[in-house]
């Protein structure tokens, strides 16, 4: 009979079986292979499957011929999750994108279109919750040794802007004063906010330090200026809003279609439920929920018409300088009213930094590498020996220069791969529909749209528009 080789690797985490088809074709059975692997103590994690697999192969296998299959494996430990911050109040942004959609994922405004529904928060309410580490799991090896997990990390708590631990609990922040919460990059704020039902001209213009709450309209030529977020629950007319953080429009933004007088400009995200006439310039994500027409905007993060699981909106007749994705449901008009999106000045911008830093780099290699060959001249056996403390200076000087090549080089390395991460990212998709009069531009690359498609994605591969239909 074929005798089976077991053998354990990987440091007990995998053991495998050899067979080698002999002239009399007898081959052990499963339960054979099994009891031999017993026999060595390998328990854990055996496939019976596996074991029969082997055999069915070996079988069909030329004399001489061997086949080795792994057949047990062990489980590796799994490290338990780091502490984690959880908000206990949505963002707003949130909260009006839960409420576009009812049970019946039908798209309505709701109720949440009041200021008091809009989570100010009271002082002394808890906002986030430290999460504690878990433990993790324990794993095993193929001969039932035990391999021990490790719990998470525990992380600090950062205090955001008017919060505290609670006196009671050292894992609660809570709010020190009424204000609008804001949960950021792990850290949950409160944003002193301003509440107004409206602004007109009998209001005038708004201008604060921290968040403004419009429970209602904007109208024409008004303008509100915030340091924080510019949260409006209605309609927002041919206005001026500037924000530090986000721009929220409960129920859309308009102005006159070939104006763009109605100026959106926020360092943060901006999210609406729909758009046209519209100045943007958005610092990170632009979001509209139904679409987004005859407008112009700067997006420095990802643009999407629709839900952000799958965008099916409607995008077109406007001029878009995208630093990202865009996705939609239907890209463009039946019309063919022109829908430009402009990759350039991102690319632009990263490779004049890779230009300057790649100048910056030759000059410091040719410049190191002349001090080099001087210091490499110099015989350390003729200097006198009031010289020497001067010399090891120099040596460390040039180790220095080294340091700070090395520093530059990596600079430039990391702008390659962000580049090339931007490229990347340059892409198109119309989930529903793509028309003609859309054109997707980076640099001097082109892609135009000659005739109706289906779901698309156009997007930037090896210094080339390459187009696919999904559909």
């Amino acid at each position: 009979m074929v005798k089976p080789v077991i053998e354990v690797l990987d440091d007990g985490m995998r053991a495998s079986l050899s067979l080698t088809r002999t002239i009399d074709n007898d081959f052990p059975s499963v339960t054979q292979v099994k009891d031999s692997l017993v026999r060595q103590g390998i328990i854990r994690g055996v496939s019976i499957k596996a074991i029969e697999n082997t055999l069915e192969r070996a079988a069909k296998l030329k004399i001489g011929e061997k086949i080795t299959v792994t057949v047990a494996k062990g489980l590796p430990a799994r490290m338990g999750k780091d502490a984690y911050i959880k908000p206990l109040v949505p963002n707003v942004i949130e909260k009006f994108l839960l409420s576009q959609k009812n049970q019946n994922g039908i798209d309505s405004v709701t109720d949440a279109t009041s200021s008091s529904d809009l989570l100010l928060v009271k002082p002394g309410q808890a906002v986030a919750q430290r999460i504690p580490p878990t433990r993790g799991r324990d794993g095993f090896t193929v001969k039932d040794k035990k391999i021990a997990s490790k719990q998470g990390n525990w992380t600090d708590v950062t205090l955001g802007k008017n919060t505290r631990l609670s006196k009671n609990n050292e894992n609660i922040i809570v709010a020190t004063k009424n204000g609008q919460p804001k949960f950021e990059d792990g850290v949950m704020s409160i944003f002193e906010a301003m509440v107004c039902s409206g602004v007109t001209e009998d209001s005038g213009p708004i201008e604060f330090d921290g968040t403004v709450i419009v429970d209602g309209n904007v109208e024409e030529n008004m303008q509100i200026i915030a340091t924080d977020d510019v949260i409006v629950t209605g309609f927002v007319e041919s206005a001026l809003i500037r924000a530090g953080g986000d721009i929220s429009i409960l129920q859309g933004a308009t102005g006159r279609m070939d104006e763009f007088n109605c100026q959106l400009f926020a360092n943060g995200n901006i999210v609406l439920h729909h758009g046209q006439g519209l100045d943007v310039v958005c610092g990170k994500q632009l979001q509209a929920l139904k679409q987004l027409a005859y407008s112009r905007i700067v997006c420095h993060g990802k643009c999407i018409v629709g839900q952000a699981d799958f965008p099916d909106g409607a995008l077109f007749a406007s001029k878009i300088k995208a630093y990202d994705s865009i996705k939609t449901g239907i890209a463009g008009a039946v019309s063919g009213s022109e829908l430009e999106i402009d990759f350039t000045d991102g690319f632009k911008h990263l490779n004049a930094r890779l230009e300057s830093v790649r100048e910056l780099r030759q000059t410091l290699q040719a410049t190191n590498q002349d001090h080099e060959n001087h210091v490499r001249k110099i015989d350390k056996t003729l200097v006198p020996e009031h010289l020497i403390e001067k010399i090891n200076a120099l040596d460390d000087a040039l180790a220095s220069e080294r340091s700070l090549l090395n520093w530059i080089t990596n600079v430039e390395d990391d702008l390659h791969a962000e580049i090339d991460n931007y490229t990347s990212n340059a892409n198109l998709t119309a989930q529903a529909e793509l028309y003609p009069g859309v054109s997707v531009i980076l640099d001097n690359q082109v892609w135009s749209a000659s005739e109706e498609y289906l779901s698309s994605i156009i997007a930037f591969e090896k210094n080339k528009w390459v187009f696919e239909q999904t559909s």
